[in-house]
């Protein structure tokens, strides 16, 4: 048996995911006109290094929207939250440090950073975008627990701090709650989705089709079992969309072990043909199968069975 490992999402994975991307082009969208309004708002004060740091959101924002527009969405999101996480921390130390007047709003961003980061962590999970989920919390707790600031914050005239307040705590709510909507539809369809999954198991719309084996002069030696699935609803669906699913629901040893019996009865169909019964049959067997306490026996009972 050849040993198979998922690979990794692909373009057609993210046809169900599109509501997150959406999420993810249009809080870069919200990011730049955020820090251009901002810096418009400071040019008239004339307090240009601040600009500087307004421009910095707005050229994160559209780089952000570029890269997941041209379809970089990984290396996009990574390098915009690890900007961001920046930004809102030297903001949040330097220019929106509590007073008696106006709270410090602006770590409210890290909460909607650390929100897209873990949507992104369930399409994708990786360490690094585990470890800045980390980090964007810890900062989040420090500066709303403490009046932290750096020995060079700039004081924000108190009508502005007090509008900004108000402005960006709106602004860090509604974006909050475009992640928790995004955060429960992708819930939604991946509880779908294993519906679907698990009922195609029962009403029998897998099945396997057989890619032939040849050796060097080109004599077919044996053949790979590959799974497929039409949906009544999906149609023809991908085993790149429906294998990391199943991986992901704890559905791939049931999958498997349909796989496994599926294939152990046509081999033996051909071994009781004359032209077939030189040939070999292999079978992919996913790590969480593998791994199964029962497998080894569910292999022995399913030979001896068939």
């Amino acid at each position: 048996m050849a040993r198979h490992t998922t690979a990794p999402m692909t373009a057609p994975a993210f046809q169900n995911s599109q509501r997150l991307i959406v999420v993810y082009r249009y809080g870069s969208l919200v990011l730049t006109a955020l820090g251009l309004g901002w810096a418009v708002v400071f040019c008239a004060i004339g307090w240009w290094s601040v600009v500087a740091l307004d421009l910095v959101l707005v050229a994160v924002g559209l780089t952000s929207y570029l890269l997941i527009r041209n379809g970089h969405l990984d290396i996009g999101l990574l390098s915009s939250q690890s900007a961001l996480i920046l930004v809102a921390s030297v903001m949040g130390l330097s220019l929106d440090v509590p007073t008696a007047d106006a709270p410090r709003v602006s770590h409210l961003y890290l909460l909607v950073i650390a929100a897209l980061g873990y949507l992104n962590y369930r399409r994708r999970p990786t360490r690094a975008q585990l470890v800045l989920i980390g980090v964007c919390l810890a900062i989040f707790v420090a500066l709303a627990s403490a009046p932290l600031s750096l020995p060079f914050t700039m004081p924000v005239p108190p009508d502005v701090r007090i509008i900004g307040s108000w402005i960006n705590s709106a602004v860090a709510t509604v974006m909050l709650c475009a992640c928790i909507y995004a955060m429960q539809a992708e819930f939604a369809r991946t509880d779908e989705f294993s519906r679907d999954l698990m009922a195609a198991l029962w009403n029998d719309e897998f099945q396997l089709v057989y890619q032939p084996q040849v050796d060097l002069s080109r004599s077919t030696i044996g053949a790979e079992a590959l799974l497929r699935w039409t949906s009544p609803r999906r149609g023809v669906v991908s085993p790149v969309q429906f294998i990391p699913e199943a991986e992901r629901c704890g559905l791939m040893v049931p999958i498997g072990g349909w796989v496994l019996e599926q294939g152990c009865r046509t081999l033996a169909e051909w071994g009781e043909h004359p032209d077939f019964r030189h040939l070999t049959l292999s079978i992919n067997v996913s790590p969480n199968q593998l791994l199964h306490k029962d497998f080894v026996a569910f292999v022995r009972a399913t030979l001896a069975s068939t």
